[in-house]
């Protein structure tokens, strides 16, 4: 899960425009793992004033980290940032979320604009 907060901000606060992943569902149709952790990034988003948030998946064969699906987004910007990165896979140990996966501690970071590239 990585979650990014806007600029200049520090806490609840309106959005401007959103997006969550997480389609209508016919009538009687159980929600999916997607569309509940979808929903929960939308909430953490809104509550803290997130601009953008992803959940990762072990990949099928269990050595990376990819996308599930369940992403939100404030604004286009973060919309673009997703479309971008959604082939983004992270190996254990390598990149932040690969760091997270090996350590099982979480990493927050103020602005990971000023981390250095090979982070």
């Amino acid at each position: 899960l990585e979650i990014a907060q806007q600029p200049g901000t520090s806490g609840p606060g309106g959005s401007t425009m959103a997006s969550a992943s997480s389609p209508q569902k016919p009538a009687g149709q159980k929600p999916s793992d997607v569309d509940n952790i979808g929903a929960l990034l939308l909430a953490l988003c809104e509550e803290y004033n997130f601009s953008y948030a992803e959940a990762l998946q072990t990949r099928s064969d269990g050595h990376c980290l990819v996308q599930s699906g369940a992403k939100f987004c404030r604004n286009g910007d973060a919309e673009r940032f997703w479309t971008a990165s959604k082939e983004f896979v992270f190996p254990l140990q390598i990149g932040i979320p690969g760091r997270v996966w090996k350590y099982r501690n979480v990493a927050r970071h103020g602005d990971v604009s000023t981390l250095p590239s090979t982070i």
